[in-house]
């Protein structure tokens, strides 16, 4: 009887949480280059016969498929069609890695995101664009940088190795699970100037899904209300004799 309320306790805690999961991803169904995300849980019991109810941990998977691209007609804007990731350098002088290629330029003529970061080149380091003078910025597949038709640098495309985790730092940027990795250019990406990756979220799927957990949540609520009334009726029953 105690097996069986945990049991459905648990169930309650995995729902709660896949639920909050596809809240996220409904709430970023506008985020440029987001990516879905969620949770799988891990077994706790594998002769159990509800599978979700008897998990107590959960890794995280995320959907790396490609979002619409949206043309914005910005020569700022890029869009990588392909694997790869734009690296970029947040204020703590930390390196990720984002699908958003919404930019623009910072005070000091420096290529940033849309949270200040600054964009880096295939050597890692930060892409100068200048203010004064600047008659046209073009972004070649290939990732040349060209200003004023004259050659800046390369804005590559980085790829996660195949035996490395990935972990989300934000909603729009992640980096390798173990600490050291540096990602080599994926020389098969190539990027599309004036156009931004749109969030790869289906709204509708997602919402399906809400629905479905919500049940479910429901049902092992319902079970769980069930058998705390009928060990609290044993206990009451064991009080009489």
């Amino acid at each position: 009887m105690i097996e069986g309320a945990n049991i459905s306790a648990q169930g309650m805690k995995n729902e709660k949480q896949m639920h909050e999961v596809l809240a996220d991803n409904l709430a970023n169904s506008s985020t440029s280059g987001y990516k879905s995300y969620n949770i799988v849980h891990k077994l706790k019991a594998q002769e159990s016969k509800n599978s979700l109810a008897s998990s107590e941990a959960y890794d995280t998977k995320f959907d790396f498929s490609a979002g619409a691209m949206r043309q914005t007609s910005n020569p700022l804007d890029l869009a990588i069609s392909g694997e790869g990731f734009f690296a970029v350098l947040d204020s703590q002088g930390e390196i990720a890695y984002t699908k958003n290629g919404h930019f623009n330029l910072d005070s000091d003529g420096f290529l940033v995101t849309q949270h200040g970061d600054q964009v880096l080149d295939s050597a890692y380091s930060p892409i100068f664009i200048g203010l004064e003078g600047i008659n046209s910025v073009s972004f070649l597949r290939n990732g040349n940088v060209m200003v004023n038709g004259e050659f800046v640098t390369n804005i590559n495309a980085f790829k996660f190795p195949e035996d490395v985790g990935i972990i989300k730092k934000a909603q729009d940027k992640f980096v390798p699970a173990q600490e050291g990795i540096i990602l080599d250019i994926d020389f098969d990406s190539m990027l599309q100037q004036g156009f931004i990756e749109q969030s790869n979220v289906s709204s509708i799927k997602a919402s399906t899904e809400m629905i479905q957990i919500q049940r479910n949540y429901e049902s092992n609520e319902k079970a769980l209300k069930a058998q705390m009334d009928t060990m609290e009726m044993l206990v009451r029953i064991s009080d009489l004799q």
